[in-house]
């Protein structure tokens, strides 16, 4: 049976049909809901994410991003801006080391034309 989670919107909880849970949500800004086929795991989203901690729900989520992808990690943050915060922290110090890299290789380059222009052909 489906259920719908609130977290964020008139009145957060678990309802039973969409409908219920739309009238929570409709119009209200920056609303957050989930469907889920389990009432259990409703209840352990709602759960953890009324207590900061999360659940095996939303960290299998998370590891499914990752899986695949040579040295992955994620971590949990107490809130979003604090995790918008890291990610722009570190799409910043990324793009550091990418710029790093363009002007080694732009450097060596220069070089080696630097070494041909010099040769005698």
């Amino acid at each position: 049976m489906t259920v719908w989670v609130v977290f964020v919107g008139r009145r957060p909880g678990i309802y039973n049909t969409w409908g219920e849970a739309k009238t929570q949500v409709k119009g209200f800004p920056n609303n957050c809901h989930k469907s889920y086929n389990k009432r259990e795991d409703a209840e352990n989203d709602l759960r953890a994410f009324c207590t900061g901690r999360p659940s095996p729900t939303f960290l299998a989520e998370a590891k499914k991003q990752v899986d695949g992808f040579p040295n992955n990690s994620f971590r949990a943050f107490k809130t979003r801006d604090d995790a918008e915060k890291a990610v722009a922290e570190f799409a910043s110090s990324s793009n550091q080391v990418v710029q790093n890299e363009n002007e080694n290789f732009l450097n060596v380059q220069l070089e080696i034309q630097l070494k041909l222009s010099n040769l005698k052909l």
